[in-house]
């Protein structure tokens, strides 16, 4: 790596804000529908129009925002995710982002202490908190759905576990992709609340029920040929995901499969650099949790009585993917 690389690095955190401001804002939604020149968008946004001429100039500079004349527009491949008008957008996950953007100067102190920043309490009960987290893992899970369902083969299963379901998506997509199953999901009682309004939504109830539970320590019935633990372990220590995976493994029929998404490292975890970095996010946020490497995952469901692995890749993020093994 030389100096400009390095540098490039380093100052990526100037792109990430700005970009995490004019969602603040609310700029992408004024920037939609029409062009608008500097004094218009510093009325509507109640902004500096000096201040905010910069910020455009810099969201035109990084590919989302088009400039003709004076006027600016948010460009055609970033309304889509930039604009509360559509159902793609990934606003909700944006806002986390923005949340969180400060703890991310705390790194160092997590490091050298070892222990990750405060709860936020999350999960338990359904604050606003855990509202604006579910909403942002179903914008992306709207994006990693169609992945999953394309690597997932679940031809013949009948009922599918969803460990740790949030809203739903993974669910859904199977559900819609598969027309004989119907899938349970296992989450909090807090969660399940905004669960529930989802599968509403998406008009599921009669093929997706809710199990309310914690995972860590509900006992499972031995009655599904399909279990989904997606974007679970890396919350957790090694000794929790083996103790998981091996009453998950339990609860399967014969011949059943696990799936296990995941942001994968290779042997060395080393590569891939989004699930390296993500496990500093984890680093911050949990006791024990980091990202694993496929043999690492490989080698606690071989424990668990698991066989027969597959990997592909699903990537929304660097080095996303799905691990299969069978019962």
């Amino acid at each position: 790596m030389n100096a400009a690389e390095l540098l490039k690095v380093v100052t990526a955190y100037w792109s990430a804000q700005a970009v995490l401001t004019g969602t603040r804002l609310g700029l992408f939604d004024v920037l939609t529908d029409h062009s608008r020149d500097l004094r218009t968008l510093a009325r509507i946004t109640r902004c500096d129009a000096r201040a905010l001429d910069q910020l455009l100039h810099a969201l035109v500079a990084l590919g989302l925002v088009k400039k003709r004349g004076d006027r600016f527009r948010l460009t055609a491949q970033a309304a889509p995710l930039l604009s509360s008008k559509s159902s793609r957008n990934l606003l909700p996950l944006l806002q986390i982002h923005h949340d969180r953007f400060a703890d991310w100067a705390k790194l160092s102190r997590v490091v050298r202490r070892g222990k990750p920043l405060p709860a936020v309490g999350l999960f338990v009960k359904p604050v606003a908190r855990t509202r604006r987290f579910i909403d942002a893992m179903e914008a992306m899970a709207r994006h990693g759905a169609h992945g999953l369902v394309e690597a997932a083969n679940l031809s013949g299963r009948r009922h599918l576990l969803d460990v740790g379901g949030g809203s739903g998506a993974y669910s859904i997509a199977l559900c819609r992709a598969y027309p004989s199953l119907k899938a349970t999901i296992l989450d909090l009682p807090g969660t399940l609340t905004f669960t529930r309004k989802y599968v509403r939504e998406a008009g599921m109830l009669d093929r997706i029920s809710f199990l309310a539970g914690d995972y860590h320590s509900l006992e499972f019935r031995k009655e599904y040929d399909a279990i989904l633990v997606s974007h679970i372990l890396h919350s957790i220590g090694p000794k929790a995901c083996q103790a998981l995976l091996t009453r998950l493994s339990r609860a399967l029929r014969r011949d059943g499969v696990l799936l296990v998404r995941e942001f994968f490292l290779d042997r060395s975890r080393t590569r891939s650099t989004w699930p390296a970095l993500f496990s500093l996010n984890m680093l911050l946020w949990t006791a024990e949790g980091r990202t694993y490497s496929w043999y690492e995952v490989e080698t606690w469901l071989r424990r668990a009585g698991l066989r027969r692995f597959r990997r592909a890749s699903v990537p929304l993020h660097e080095g996303e993917g799905l691990l299969t093994a069978t019962r």
